[in-house]
This record gives structure tokens, C-alpha cells and sequence, in this order.
């Protein structure tokens, strides 16, 4: 399972420290004077204990995959296993450097796949807003005028006025048991399942799904590249993989590549891989370039995570500008025709 707590460096605390390291080993200062210029200049306080927590320890006579490794700086464990199979090939910086463009390239990613959301979720937080005035202060007042003149009210009408009084009960209701469900969902299925729910939603899902495995391909090829086995960097990359789902579909993997099977035919017994990462991986293995292949596939799955959010995010707004146009003229309708019977009436 994926190990968590506060006491280990989160990625974006992993991705600044990394940074900070690349860039002092590229310059000429002495690795443990740069560290402590680093650290001072570094505002998250963790990183910059780490800093000073590595400057120490290279002062005291180790090596820096020692020192990241042993420096009390928690570092998650697949950037351990990172860290040292990189030592052991003799190019540390370079795979921090490729490990920092990932982390990086990921958190585009996500503002991308968030940025594709925030549009839809503020015109529905604003019409939410818009609806609540309308039925707890507009619909009861208009009822009270109706219901004084004797108003002859449309079946749209009285369903609004029912919808005030009683109706909005039963939408809570359902969205407090929606609510619920996936909380018991989350809960007692635990986070993997939950991500497996996340998939099936329309058009954002598979955009998750997407960066999981595009997550999954990039770690995979890092630890590949430093001839770390197989198995062994199955199992580092179902510790560093965010989603819950992708890390217990690739722990599986892990058991059987184990076992003896390739890694195309272990994707292929699960439902959860994308079928079309699987001829990529087979060719891979095939012609000994498992590393090519999963940059290929990492690459593919970007492509379709820019696409698709490009394409949410030219569609989804008209598309909600119309739902809404079309909700509010269906309300002013119901609720103010009859309003506007009743001011000819007494015109006349």
C-alpha cells in the first residue's frame, strides 16, 4: 500500500528540494555551501530544513544519494529507490532533473484537468445561489399575491410553488444520500475504489484514468532506465503513483510479473488498463525497449488528457450557458405569467 503521513515530503515539497539540488550541482559552488545558500532562500519550511539537513550531512563526509537517503528528510520511498539505483549508474542529477520535469509536467497537468472543472462548478455554485433567493423569497411572496386575487395559476406554476414548499426537500435528500454513498464508498472501500468510481464519470473520468497510467508510464521508465528489476519497480511506482487506483492495479501487476508473466500479458487480465497502452508495452518487451515504449505511452496518454481538456473546455461552457439560459427563462415563465395576467386584469 502507499505510504502516507505527514512526516514524509509531499511532491510538491519533493519537486522544490529537487529543483534546488539540480541546480546547485549544475553550478560551481561546492555542493554544501550551495545547499545552505539554497535553504535560505527556500520558504517552505521543510524544504529548508532538508537543505540544511543535506548540507550537514555532505560536510560530515557522505555522498549525496547518502545524504538525501539518511538525512532524516523523509523522502517518499520510490524517490529512495530512485535515488540510489541512480547513484549506482552514476547519473544522480540527470534522473533528479528527468524526475523534476515529471513532477512538473504532472502538476500542469492536473491545473489543466481542474482548470477544465472551475468554469462548470462556479456557474452552478452561482445558479444554486440564484435558486435558493428565487425559492425561499420570490415563490412565496407571488403564491401570497395569487392566492389573494384568486389568481388562476398554470400547472408550471403550481409545480414551483409545490417545489418551494416541499419539493426542494426531496432534491436535498437525494444529494444528502448521493453524499453518502460515497463517503460509505470511500470509506469502506478505501480510496482505490473511490478512484474506480471518479472513471466512470462522463468525460472527466477518463481524463483521471489517463494521468494515473501517464504517471504510471513516466515513474515506470525512470526506475527502468536505471536498470532497477521489474518487479522491484512495479512496486516503487505503486508507492509513488497518486491514484489510489492505478497503485493497486500496478501492485497486482507487481505480483505477476513476479510470477513469471510479461507485463502486457499481466495488463491484459486487468479490466482497469486501457487496452491500448497493451500493444505498446508488448512491443516494448519484445524488442528489449520497455523504456521507449512507456515514454511512447506516456506521451499518448498526454495527448488525449490535452485533447480532451481542450475540447471540455470549448464545449462545456456554451453548453452551460444554454442550460442555464434555458432554466431561467422557464422560471420567469411560470412565475411571473401569471403575474403579468393578474396587472392586465386590474388594468382593465
Amino acid at each position: 500500500m502507499k505510504r502516507k503521513g505527514s512526516e514524509f515530503l509531499s511532491t510538491e515539497e519533493v519537486t522544490e528540494l529537487t529543483e534546488e539540488i539540480v541546480r546547485i550541482t549544475e553550478s560551481n559552488l561546492p555542493l554544501s555551501d550551495g545547499l545552505r545558500a539554497a535553504a535560505t532562500d527556500v520558504s517552505n519550511l521543510r524544504v529548508r530544513t532538508g537543505l540544511s539537513q543535506l548540507a550537514d550531512c555532505i560536510e560530515h563526509g557522505k555522498t549525496l544519494d547518502e545524504g538525501l537517503v539518511s538525512s532524516g528528510l523523509r523522502i517518499p520511498t520510490y524517490l529512495s529507490g530512485l535515488i540510489q539505483a541512480g547513484a549506482r549508474a552514476g547519473k544522480l542529477p540527470e534522473v533528479l532533473l528527468q524526475l523534476t520535469d515529471h513532477y512538473r509536467s504532472s502538476q500542469d497537468q492536473s491545473r489543466q484537468i481542474w482548470s477544465v472543472l472551475f468554469y462548470p462548478l462556479c456557474l452552478i455554485g452561482l445558479m444554486g445561489i440564484v435558486l435558493a433567493i428565487v425559492l425561499f423569497g420570490v415563490i412565496p411572496e407571488l403564491n401570497r399575491i395569487y392566492l389573494e386575487f384568486e389568481v388562476e395559476l398554470s400547472q408550471s406554476t403550481l409545480s414551483l410553488i409545490w417545489f418551494s414548499k416541499i419539493g426542494w426537500q426531496y432534491v436535498v435528500g437525494a444529494m444528502v444520500g448521493a453524499l453518502l454513498i460515497a463517503i460509505l464508498i470511500r470509506v469502506l472501500g478505501g480510496s482505490a475504489s473511490w478512484m474506480q468510481v471518479v472513471a466512470t464519470i462522463p468525460g472527466f473520468g477518463k481524463i483521471m484514468q489517463w494521468q494515473g497510467f501517464a504517471e504510471f508510464s513516466e515513474l515506470l521508465r525512470l526506475l527502468l532506465m536505471q536498470e532497477v528489476p521489474l518487479g522491484e519497480s512495479l512496486r516503487l511506482t505503486a508507492i509513488a503513483v497518486r491514484n489510489a487506483n492505478v497503485a493497486a492495479v500496478t501492485h497486482e501487476l507487481a505480483n505477476q510479473v513476479e510470477n513469471g508473466r510479461s507485463l502486457a500479458d499481466a495488463m491484459v487480465s486487468s479490466d482497469q488498463v486501457p487496452p491500448h497502452m497493451i500493444p505498446v508495452i508488448r512491443l516494448g518487451e519484445q524488442n528489449d525497449k520497455l523504456p521507449d515504449s512507456l515514454r511512447i505511452v506516456y506521451e499518448l496518454f498526454e495527448g488525449q488528457i490535452d485533447l480532451r481538456s481542450r475540447l471540455l473546455l470549448s464545449i462545456l461552457p456554451p453548453v452551460m450557458f444554454l442550460l442555464i439560459g434555458g432554466f431561467v427563462v422557464a422560471l420567469l415563465l411560470g412565475l411571473f405569467t401569471p403575474l403579468l395576467s393578474l396587472i392586465q386584469y386590474l388594468a382593465f
